[in-house]
């Protein structure tokens, strides 16, 4: 992102967020500018360390003034570094807010639906997507693939059946994703 810096100077230093950030938005206005706009999405930032979310910080800053739209998401509720970022821009009126709610029963069905690419999921697995994934749809998927994956969700000539899964079903992906947090919070502990 820093282009030539390893000529000047040995050993070749970390760049400072806010170098990071202008090669960033000068990247993305490139782009943007030969493109008709550019876009930029982040993911979870709730997980970011604290050079990212300056780095974000930067960008809703000055990211406005370019062909350039940075999309971020961010799970809300518990006090963390993000959250706060995402309220300091709110008051500042730097970025709009879309608050997602989670999924109701309804949707979950409809999603599973859609998964399924079938009108009608079996009930039971309704059911099941609904107890377990509190309406975050990442779960709902996950969840429909752990099914599937243990035989509990099968696809015959009729249509789709499921059954009631007797033991918590973990999707492996989420599992590992929880993993990898609490491995986090022991280096930072």
């Amino acid at each position: 992102l820093v282009p030539g810096i390893g000529d000047f100077v040995d050993p070749v230093p970390d760049p400072s967020p806010v170098v990071v950030g202008e090669a960033v938005l000068r990247l993305l206005s490139s782009i943007g500018a030969a493109a008709g706009g550019a876009l930029l999405v982040l993911e979870d930032l709730q997980w970011a360390d604290p050079e990212t979310l300056e780095i974000v910080e930067f960008l809703a800053d000055h990211a406005r003034q370019q062909p350039v739209l940075v999309a971020v998401a961010i799970r809300t509720g518990a006090p963390d570094r993000a959250d706060s970022l995402a309220r300091s821009l709110r008051r500042r009126r730097i970025s709009e807010t879309i608050e997602l709610a989670p999924l109701t029963q309804d949707e979950v069905q409809r999603m599973a639906a859609a998964c399924l690419q079938t009108a009608t999921p079996p009930p039971a697995i309704v059911q099941l997507l609904w107890s377990r994934s509190d309406g975050v749809p990442l779960l709902v998927e996950e969840l429909l693939l752990e099914l599937a994956k243990a035989r509990l969700l099968k696809r015959d000539r009729s249509g789709w059946t499921g059954e009631i899964a007797v033991a918590p079903i973990v999707p492996s992906s989420f599992a590992e994703a929880i993993g990898r947090r609490v491995g986090d919070l022991e280096r930072d502990h």
